[in-house]
């Protein structure tokens, strides 16, 4: 009688531990996760406040790289855009995010570099919204050499430079396939 009782309370208690695990790693993921979109919104503001774009980009590259993602999902949703922001940073499928522009699905990838942009991180991500059969955004901060240009497709931007100043400069943003 006296070890099914400690059977059931070991068993409990097991169950009992195993929730507050699973409980407590959601909410700590969960707050790291709100954490960094609130720092994104300041850090946004915090841009448009530099003087020169070539400040502005040297700031956006010393960005930590899950804050950089999620101002640029900050800022398209800022845009009037319907987002879906990435449960996870890494291991994520090549996708840290998902908008809704003028009706299409939008994968968006954001990769800050500060060297040049790999091609095979583009070609991953092409493979992924053919895959997928929507749109996608590759934005990043550092250099676009010409094999990463010819590996993006027709319905991939590539966003960088000026044009990725220019997005959180400008109160409007037009993906190529829109222009």
């Amino acid at each position: 009688m006296f070890t099914q009782q400690w059977n059931v309370w070991l068993e409990l208690g097991a169950i009992g531990l195993l929730m507050f695990t699973v409980f407590y790693s959601w909410s700590r993921w969960r707050s790291k996760h709100a954490f960094n979109v609130r720092i994104s919104k300041k850090h946004i503001k915090r841009l448009q406040k530099i003087p020169t774009p070539e400040q502005q980009m040297g700031f956006l590259r010393k960005v930590n790289p899950y804050i950089f993602e999620e101002m640029i999902l900050s800022r398209i949703k800022q845009l009037g855009h319907r987002i879906k922001r990435g449960t996870k940073y890494s291991g994520d499928g090549g996708i840290d995010g998902r908008a809704f522009i003028r009706g299409k699905k939008v994968l968006i990838q954001a990769k800050r570099y500060k060297g040049h942009v790999s091609a095979r991180d583009v070609e991953a991500f092409v493979a992924v919204c053919k895959q997928q059969k929507c749109f996608g955004l590759f934005v990043h901060t550092g250099r676009t050499g010409k094999l990463s240009k010819q590996m993006r497709a027709e319905n991939v931007d590539i966003i960088s430079g000026e044009r990725l100043l220019s997005m959180f400069v400008e109160r409007q943003f037009t993906p190529r396939w829109e222009a």
